[in-house]
């Protein structure tokens, strides 16, 4: 899916968008066909300079600026769903959630049937703390693309928030059935089993993701409070020995949690 460095909601909108840098001639914008080419070319070479600015401008994390050029093209013609998809990310980057919603909401009055704003819709819900929305929404996108890990996974996030830990579990297990080396959603995963006091599953989760990914700081970190709360201190302080090699500010949380 391109550059792991990407951000991660840039980087699931590639996936959508499908700019080909190498075809500048090509209109891979999908929504632009609702505008005549025989009747307005000049309107469509606009909206179409725009939104590869905008594009370009995500990959830059210049969010300010892809909000503007997104905005151009919309004024051009507000049909072009893309467009607020695009602004949806850039505004998310930026931390306005109340507007990432509302260009949500306008994606999905254009095209209801597009899971990616749902789960975009979702993302913000989730980030303004209103975590029943954002499960309602994250069921919708699952129901257009149920192989979809990451609203599987966010949909996870959101339950863990309301505290609803064994919904948030069959969640993230359905994020991993669809990816199994998906680190993000084990480590959530073996939170949730260590809120349940199921240290054993959350110990085995915790394991699993540092197969996945060998320096996931938060993996040792949680799996030597685990190994604590299931009353194997050695273990836990094997534990923070390696997280001291990969970032020693966490390793003293925990050794402070060890000896506290």
């Amino acid at each position: 899916m391109g550059n792991d460095n990407k951000n991660p909601l840039v980087k699931k909108a590639d996936s959508l968008l499908k700019f080909n840098p190498q075809k500048k001639k090509e209109l891979i914008v999908r929504g632009l066909k609702e505008i005549d080419i025989g009747e307005e070319p000049d309107q469509l070479k606009d909206a179409e300079y725009y939104f590869n600015q905008g594009r370009d401008y995500l990959h830059l994390e210049k969010y300010q600026e892809a909000v503007e050029a997104f905005k151009k093209v919309i004024k051009l013609d507000p049909t072009i769903v893309v467009a607020y998809y695009g602004l949806a990310v850039a505004y998310s980057n930026l931390y306005m959630n109340g507007e990432a919603v509302e260009a949500c909401k306008q994606a999905i009055r254009i095209q209801p049937d597009e899971a990616f704003a749902y789960y975009c819709l979702g993302r913000s819900y989730h980030n303004l703390g209103m975590y029943r929305e954002a499960i309602e929404v994250y069921r919708q996108a699952i129901g257009i693309q149920p192989d979809d890990e990451d609203a599987c996974y966010h949909l996870g996030r959101s339950y863990h928030s309301l505290g609803m830990d064994r919904e948030a579990i069959e969640a993230y297990r359905q994020a991993i059935r669809i990816q199994p080396d998906y680190a993000d959603a084990y480590v959530s995963l073996g939170f949730s089993y260590f809120k349940l006091g199921m240290d054993r599953e959350a110990i085995e989760a915790y394991k699993h993701t540092i197969r996945i990914r060998p320096n996931y700081r938060n993996a040792y970190y949680r799996l030597g409070v685990s190994y604590l709360f299931s009353g194997q201190r050695s273990k836990a302080l094997e534990e923070y020995q390696k997280l001291k090699e990969i970032d020693p500010k966490l390793a003293e949380e925990l050794f402070e949690q060890i000896y506290k």
